[in-house]
């Protein structure tokens, strides 16, 4: 198994986590798969959900140099639409590994299927409509059983109205939605499979601070912005019947609405984590946590004409490792990876293979 970037492995397992958790037990069904997701950023991330960074490049190639000079080759493959179709390793004597596969119904995903050691684990399965919602996800087990499976029902102006979560052909949640106006959020309802209400959530606070009398099993979401002469500050904040709150503070600029900074409290505003953007959330400058006061994790990254040319991870104010980044004709050519001692430990190398003919 090669090494998987520090800094996105640690996001997507708390992303995962995170997704989990909201599409089992919050307010919204989200669709989420591990396998799908994580191939998009392996064995390195350099542009939104894995598109080839020339929309007419029909393969790269990933060398990876391990620090004792061992060479590991790994393949994605595109389709013109600069869409990912395959990912897949290739040993020494040429025999390929396949990990990933994808195949498209227009830019949506139809079918995905993943592998562990060359054998299908598991294939996801996608319906869509004719606006490009997604209606249906069934995940298959490699004998074709269908082991989870999530729908979503829409109304006529396109807005979620009701949706359920499956497991082994039982529902284990359904969610339903009710709206002031068009996609107007007004009211989340969470039930179990036998259709008892679990959770509900309001979005009747308009104003900071506001409250509902507090009601069992009920969580209030408030949500208002804050304009200053230079930034538009938008703030989404939620409060549950035992008093937990939660709020996020999102900073853009008056003059194009570009992301400045991202900031979430607890309920006595000590900051969770902190979040700063050279105008776009793909663009971060300093990303930290904090645990009690006391900040743990820290990345802080450099640019040169809007590309990474290095960044930075560390954890109780300690360096753990850095990551720099070369790039020829603005194309991502090479990354190095370094321990806190500053030793190599890993490079990674791509090569572009032949570009599609344009029409």
């Amino acid at each position: 198994t090669h090494l998987l970037n520090m800094k996105l492995k640690l996001t997507l397992i708390a992303t995962l986590i995170s997704v989990i958790l909201l599409g089992q037990n919050n307010e919204w069904n989200y669709n989420y798969d591990w396998e799908y997701y994580s191939a998009f950023y392996q064995p390195i991330h350099f542009t939104n959900y894995g598109e080839a960074p020339d929309v007419n490049v029909e393969q790269l190639h990933y060398i990876l140099i391990n620090k004792k000079g061992k060479k590991t080759n790994y393949y994605k493959e595109f389709n013109s639409n600069g869409k990912l179709l395959k990912y897949y390793k290739k040993e020494a004597d040429n025999v390929i590994i396949p990990l990933v596969e994808f195949v498209y119904d227009s830019n949506n995903v139809k079918v995905a299927k993943s592998f562990k050691k060359g054998i299908i684990k598991y294939t996801t399965e996608n319906k869509w409509n004719n606006y490009n919602r997604l209606l249906e996800t069934k995940k298959n087990n490699r004998k074709g059983k269908t082991t989870i499976k999530n729908t979503w029902e829409y109304s006529s102006d396109s807005c979620t109205i009701s949706s359920t979560y499956q497991k082994n052909g039982k529902i284990k949640r359904k969610w339903e939605y009710e709206y002031y106006k068009k996609c107007d959020k007004s009211c989340s309802k969470l039930y179990n499979g036998k259709g008892k209400l679990l959770n509900v959530w309001t979005y009747d606070c308009n104003q900071e601070g506001e409250k509902l009398t507090a009601k069992s099993d009920t969580t209030q979401v408030c949500k208002w912005d804050e304009v200053t002469s230079d930034f538009l500050i938008k703030v989404y904040q939620t409060f549950d019947e035992k008093g937990k709150v939660l709020k996020h503070v999102s900073k853009y600029t008056r003059l194009d609405t570009s992301i400045v900074e991202r900031t979430t409290y607890d309920k006595n505003e000590n900051i969770l984590d902190h979040s700063t953007y050279n105008k776009s959330f793909q663009k971060p400058l300093i990303s930290e946590g904090f645990r009690k006061g006391k900040k743990t994790y820290h990345y802080e990254y450099q640019y040169n004409n809007d590309k990474v040319i290095s960044y930075t991870y560390s954890y109780n104010n300690k360096l753990r490792s850095k990551y720099e980044n070369k790039y020829e004709e603005g194309r991502f050519v090479e990354q190095k990876r370094y321990n806190k001692k500053g030793e190599l430990l890993l490079t990674i190398q791509l090569e572009y293979g032949k570009s599609f003919a344009k029409n």
